[in-house]
C-alpha cells in the first residue's frame, strides 16, 4: 500500500540498537549504584 509510513530494516535495526544500549546503560548504572551502596554498608 502506497502512502503508509513504514520503517526500513536499517531504521528498525538502529532503533533496536538504540533501545538496547539505553537499557544496558541504565542497568549498569543501577548495578554500580547497588555495588557502591553495598560497599558503603560493609565498611
Amino acid at each position: 500500500v502506497q502512502g503508509v509510513p513504514y520503517l526500513s530494516s536499517a531504521e528498525v535495526g538502529w532503533l533496536l540498537r538504540w533501545i538496547t544500549s539505553l537499557s544496558f546503560i541504565s542497568m549498569s548504572q543501577s548495578f554500580i549504584g547497588f555495588q557502591a551502596a553495598g560497599v558503603e554498608q560493609m565498611f
